[in-house]
């Protein structure tokens, strides 16, 4: 009787110290993702590093924050500095089974889902129905729109998207300003 009292303490012993984990890894997504979010009106300011490359019309930054599990992340400064217009992106997930990615894609639409930020003392959460991607489309994206309005969130999203590429299945993750495909506007 002792030893099956101990096997069961095992067990659920086990058990509650992998779902802690679980719930430490899921949080640390949120935690990072929502930082990321909040220096949004900030041009990313707070988050912004060292420049990683130049192009014509942009200007590529490391981010000194990263997602939990993915390689490094980019802030994207598009046009001349007083007009410019301010991007987060970051390669979370890379496979060439589609039903991991697929799999994984559904995991990320929860943290994102589960994310909430502080904004003007409001606490805001983001918003969208999941679409389930097929493997006949070679892309899939879900836009994420704020739960409330703010002047410093105004026009922001949260695109997740899945993509087919030559190397398999990716799925990034992007913060950006976008008005169109339904965003509502203030």
């Amino acid at each position: 009787m002792k030893n099956s009292l101990l096997l069961i303490s095992f067990f659920v012993a086990i058990s509650s110290y992998s779902q802690f984990h679980l719930a430490v890894y899921n949080k640390e997504i949120t935690n990072s993702l929502a930082k990321i979010i909040e220096d949004f009106p900030n041009h990313f300011n707070n988050i912004r590093g060292a420049v990683i490359g130049t192009e014509v019309q942009a200007v590529n930054y490391a981010c000194t924050i990263n997602l939990e599990g993915a390689d490094s992340s980019v802030i994207i400064q598009n046009g001349e500095s007083n007009d410019s217009i301010f991007s987060w992106k970051q390669m979370v997930f890379e496979s060439e089974d589609f039903n991991e990615a697929k799999a994984k894609f559904h995991e990320y639409y929860k943290k994102i889902k589960g994310t909430t930020v502080f904004i003007d003392n409001k606490k805001i959460s983001f918003e969208s129905n999941y679409d389930s991607p097929t493997d006949t489309k070679r892309f899939a994206s879900i836009i994420f729109t704020p739960n409330q309005q703010t002047n410093e969130l105004k026009n922001v999203v949260i695109d997740l998207n899945l993509q087919y590429i030559i190397s398999g299945w990716q799925i990034t993750i992007n913060v950006y300003e976008h008005t169109d495909y339904g965003v509502k506007e203030n």
